[in-house]
């Protein structure tokens, strides 16, 4: 989408597609490095993160907690242990909180929205 010009970037960029993208590269390449830049790309073109962004954090999250405890076997447990992998997911991980703290303000400005509607409708 991007090679087509920052118009069809701008129409076809969604959060849905960033989330199946980051997804993808998740389930077929395991790739932190990457993961992080899609979440990066997420951020700086302005588009919203949401529950399914998190759903994917939280299973690759979830993974390598399992991973390091060596719940997936001894081979596995080490290589979760190496510096390339445990920065990447480390890296990858850190936009949890970030995500969910953008929630909270979304949810907390959604709800002074509504009490402002509410009370335009009680004054009129």
């Amino acid at each position: 989408i991007k090679q087509l010009g920052r118009s069809s970037y701008i129409l076809g960029a969604s959060t849905p597609l960033y989330n199946e993208l980051i997804n993808a590269t998740w389930r077929v390449w395991s790739d932190f490095r990457k993961i992080d830049e899609l979440l990066k790309e997420m951020d700086n073109s302005g588009l919203e993160f949401d529950e399914d962004t998190l759903d994917v954090l939280d299973k690759i999250k979830s993974e390598g907690e399992k991973a390091l405890k060596g719940k997936h076997g001894e081979a596995k447990k080490l290589w979760w242990h190496t510096e390339m992998i445990r920065s990447g997911w480390n890296r990858v991980v850190e936009w949890i909180p970030l995500i969910e703290q953008r929630h909270r303000a979304a949810a907390v400005r959604l709800a002074n929205e509504m009490d402002v509607q509410r009370e335009e409708l009680e004054y009129t």
